[in-house]
């Protein structure tokens, strides 16, 4: 009777958790208007071409699994 009980209490345990995962609200951690600014550095000097002193890379929109950016 007891390892009923046992089992019964470790069934519910594992079908709360999935349930939990399934009903979560996941969100991506950007969102469209959101800007990356990167300042570069250098060591000695950079060959003609590779001179970049900032990059920016601004979020135009998200879909699905897919993010749309637009990089300067």
């Amino acid at each position: 009777m007891l390892r009923k009980q046992q089992f019964g209490v470790l069934l519910s345990i594992l079908v709360l958790g999935l349930f939990s995962n399934v009903l979560a609200d996941l969100s991506v951690g950007v969102k469209p208007g959101d800007r990356i600014v990167y300042d570069v550095n250098y060591t000695g000097s950079p060959t003609q071409g590779h001179d970049i002193v900032r990059a920016q890379m601004e979020i135009l929109s998200i879909s699905g699994h897919s993010i749309v950016v637009s990089m300067t």
